[in-house]
C-alpha cells in the first residue's frame, strides 16, 4: 500500500517541530533521526533531511518500507538497534 506523492504531502505532518528540536539540540537535521510510527510523521522526518526509525504499531513492515522508512522494527525495543544502524 504505497500512498501516492499528493496523499503523503496531505497526510504529512509540517517539518517544523522536528527542525525546531534539531535546532534546539544544537544539531544538523543530517545528525538526527526521528521515530515514528505513522505515515505523516515519517514524511515530516525526510521533508526535515532527517532519517527515520519506524515501529510498526500502526502499519506493516511493508508499507512503512514502501514508504521511505529507512529502519523499521517490530517495537521500541528496536529503536536503539535502528539508530544504532542509521549511525553506520
Amino acid at each position: 500500500m504505497s500512498l501516492p506523492a499528493w496523499a503523503r504531502t496531505a497526510l504529512s505532518a509540517a517539518p517544523d517541530i522536528y527542525l525546531l528540536a534539531a535546532e534546539k539540540a544544537g544539531c544538523a537535521p543530517k545528525d538526527c533521526a526521528v521515530v515514528e510510527d505513522a505515515l505523516g510523521g515519517l514524511a515530516a522526518a525526510h521533508a526535515a533531511g532527517m532519517p527515520c526509525v519506524c515501529v510498526t504499531t500502526s502499519f506493516s513492515a511493508e508499507v512503512l518500507r514502501e514508504n521511505g522508512a529507512d529502519y523499521v522494527c517490530g517495537d521500541v525495543g528496536g529503536v536503539t538497534e535502528g539508530i544504532a544502524f542509521l549511525s553506520r
